[in-house]
């Protein structure tokens, strides 16, 4: 369970940065029989992210304290799934009291959004 929660961790780097945690992390370490990011894993390597992602926007910022806390290095200290779900759901309803319509990714807050859709990705 907690790997898992390790590796909801990547999945919100990959969210924030649009890229892989062990993005710098060569393939050709594979075929030597071991893979290098797991090892690096185990001895406490966490990818880099800058701490401006602290301030780009309430939304940024909740989804990387998220991430820190799943990549706690001692298991007994790290998030459970359901710890990370109430999270998720405290930040949701801390946004909406703030009174941040949606998020455009993009460029911050979009005030005059009424859905996700409404947003132009492209």
């Amino acid at each position: 369970e907690k790997v898992d929660v390790y590796s909801f961790g990547n999945l919100i780097f990959v969210i924030l940065t649009g890229v892989w945690p062990c993005h710098e992390f060569s393939d050709e370490y594979e075929t030597l029989g071991f893979d290098p990011f797991q090892k690096a894993v185990v001895q406490g390597y966490t990818p880099t992210i800058d701490d401006s992602w602290r301030t780009r926007s309430f939304a940024e910022s909740k989804l990387f304290e998220l991430m820190k806390r799943c990549w706690e290095y001692n298991p007994d200290e790290r998030i459970d799934i359901f710890e990370a779900l109430e999270f998720l759901r405290q930040a949701l309803q801390e946004n909406m009291e703030r009174g941040e319509k949606e998020i455009n990714w993009f460029g911050g807050i979009d005030e005059s959004a009424e859905s996700w859709t409404e947003f132009d990705y492209e």
